[in-house]
């Protein structure tokens, strides 16, 4: 009998971030199309394929979500399936892990200008919910945009006399975590694959932003079906206490 047949499967000799900015791509791959992977399974090689990341970090990635029993495997070697088990519990997790105003730099401007001006911008937060998701629930005459390049911002502020607010914005710039997914979401070949994914980090975004942010991210997660299917919106305010 193999030797891994009779003795306990080791624990993880590394653990990795999985909420990192790479890997996450590969969560909200999974949860965006959980009902096809809970079905069909999934293979290493299919999912970096899939997700445009390396095989070594989708296997890194699924081995830590093995462990932690969020997904299971049927057959052996190049047979291997995988198999989203619990995805509420990856997405609770990521609440809890997750606080946009912890992980990202912001600025705060007068309004300008934001479609004919040079920055590279994409709707986040409210106005994402607006323009990507048609929610148009709050009275809110404020913009916020994912900027990213957030290198060329200071460049950006003194060419179009931006004018930066202490307090405050009319306009809000946010240097992008997940800037692996926003490169996505950028590329209009690839925008349809991934704004499924986006409606997730919207969601995630909003839930501890301090402007009205838990009340747009109900209206989003309910209005969104394969989110409110994940999880109940019982589940995410338990998470954020």
């Amino acid at each position: 009998m193999a030797r891994a047949a009779i003795l306990p499967m080791r624990g993880m000799n590394v653990e990795i971030d999985i909420y990192s900015n790479k890997s996450s791509l590969i969560l909200f791959w999974l949860l965006a199309n959980r009902d096809q992977i809970q079905k069909n399974g999934f293979s290493i090689n299919e999912l970096a394929r899939l997700t445009g990341t390396s095989i070594g970090l989708v296997h890194k990635v699924i081995k830590q979500l093995e462990y932690i029993g969020i997904i299971t495997s049927k057959g052996l070697r190049t047979n291997k399936k995988f198999y989203l088990k619990s995805p509420d519990q990856l997405l609770v997790s990521w609440v809890k892990e997750y606080n946009l105003i912890k992980k990202t730099k912001t600025k705060g401007f007068v309004s300008f200008d934001t479609k004919n001006s040079k920055l590279s911008l994409i709707p986040a937060l409210h106005t994402a919910s607006a323009e990507y998701f048609k929610l148009k629930t709050t009275n809110l005459r404020l913009q916020e945009f994912y900027l990213l390049n957030w290198d060329k911002l200071p460049k950006l502020i003194d060419q179009l006399k931006l004018q930066e607010l202490d307090r405050g914005y009319e306009v809000l710039l946010i240097k992008p975590y997940y800037s692996t997914l926003i490169e996505r979401l950028s590329d209009n070949a690839q925008r349809e694959t991934w704004m499924k994914p986006y409606a997730l980090l919207t969601v995630l975004d909003l839930l501890y932003f301090p402007v009205r942010g838990i009340e747009q991210a109900e209206t989003l997660f309910r209005k969104t079906d394969y989110i409110k299917s994940i999880c109940s919106w019982n589940d995410i305010e338990s998470a954020i206490r």
